[in-house]
C-alpha cells in the first residue's frame, strides 16, 4: 500500500533512484554490438531505405534499386537480403523516425527503446499509485534481466509497445 506524506515520498524517491540505476544498467548493453541477435541491423537497413524514400515492403534488400544505399559496414550483417520486409508499418516508422531524431546505428535505435521502457515504467509506476499501491512494484520491470537484454541489447521492437501496454 502507498505510504502518505513524506515516508511516501521518500519512498518514491527511492524508487526513481533505483529505476535510474536501472537506466544505468543497461548502457553498456546497448554500448556493446548485439549478441543474441541481428535484427537490429535490419531495422537501421529499413529505416536507410525510407530515409531514401524507398519501401521495404516493395524492395529487397539485394534489389538493385538499392545498391547505393549498400555499405560494407551495415549492408554485410543484414539477414534475409532476398526476402521485403516482415515488420508492420508502426515499426517502420520507429526506424525512420529514431534515424530523423537521433542518427543511423543500432545503438541509436537501441536508445530509442530504452527510452519507450523507461515510459512504460513511468506509466506502471502512476498505474501503482492511482490505485493506491506501492511504486516499488514497478522494480519488477525494471530489474528483469530478460527485458534487459532483449530490449538494449538486442534491440527487439516489442519494447516499442510496452508504453501502450502499460497505457491500456
Amino acid at each position: 500500500r502507498a505510504v502518505p506524506g513524506v515516508a511516501g515520498r521518500r519512498r518514491w524517491g527511492m524508487t526513481l533512484a533505483v529505476l535510474a540505476a536501472a537506466v544505468a544498467m543497461r548502457a553498456p548493453l546497448v554500448a556493446a554490438p548485439p549478441f543474441l541477435s541481428d535484427d537490429l541491423y535490419r531495422y537501421v537497413w529499413e529505416g536507410r531505405v525510407l530515409e531514401a524514400g524507398r519501401s521495404p515492403y516493395a524492395l529487397r534488400p539485394e534489389a538493385p534499386e538499392l545498391a547505393p544505399l549498400r555499405d560494407p559496414v551495415l549492408y554485410p550483417r543484414v539477414t534475409r537480403k532476398h526476402l521485403v520486409t516482415i515488420y508492420p508499418p508502426a515499426a517502420q516508422f520507429f526506424f525512420l523516425a529514431s534515424r530523423k531524431i537521433l542518427g543511423e546505428g543500432t545503438g541509436r535505435i537501441r536508445i530509442a527503446l530504452v527510452a519507450a521502457e523507461v515510459a512504460s515504467w513511468l506509466l506502471v509506476a502512476a498505474l501503482l499509485a492511482r490505485l493506491g499501491r506501492s511504486p516499488e512494484g514497478v522494480l519488477l520491470l525494471a530489474w528483469h534481466p530478460l527485458a534487459a537484454v532483449e530490449i538494449a541489447s538486442s534491440g527487439h521492437i516489442d519494447g516499442l509497445l510496452l508504453p501502450a501496454l502499460a497505457a491500456a
